[in-house]
């Protein structure tokens, strides 16, 4: 198969693929394209070397969330580390008359970062 330079989207035919050009100085400097689905794949030249790229994963925090409810009300909080956590679902629990009152959880959860 035999191949020709391109210097517009509109000459890219592919179904269900939107074609994107990023130029510099007249020149394509990368190409990104993007499926039906949302899904994109970038090839770029920096200096003299050329990329296949991907989004990368969202950063994400490592938090400890309290969630349950005390006295049929609906409690969720978020903390920095497990021991804080735990003291505040004791403090809860021990403000309840029956242990009944209060159905709280610690568990470990990732939150994405806004960029």
């Amino acid at each position: 198969m035999k191949f020709k330079s391109v210097k517009k989207t509109s000459e890219i035919k592919l179904d269900g693929v939107k074609v994107e050009f990023d130029m510099v100085d007249g020149s394509i400097k990368a190409v990104t394209l993007t499926d039906a689905s949302g899904n994109v794949v970038r090839c770029a030249e920096r200096g003299y070397n050329f990329y296949v790229e991907v989004p990368a994963p969202p950063e994400t925090e490592k938090k400890y969330r309290l969630h349950g409810s005390v006295l049929g009300i609906s409690v969720e909080k978020t903390f920095d580390d497990e021991f804080t956590a735990k003291e505040e679902q004791r403090r809860l629990e021990r403000s309840c008359i029956n242990e009944s009152e209060a159905d709280l959880k610690v568990e470990f959860v990732e939150i994405a970062v806004a960029a």
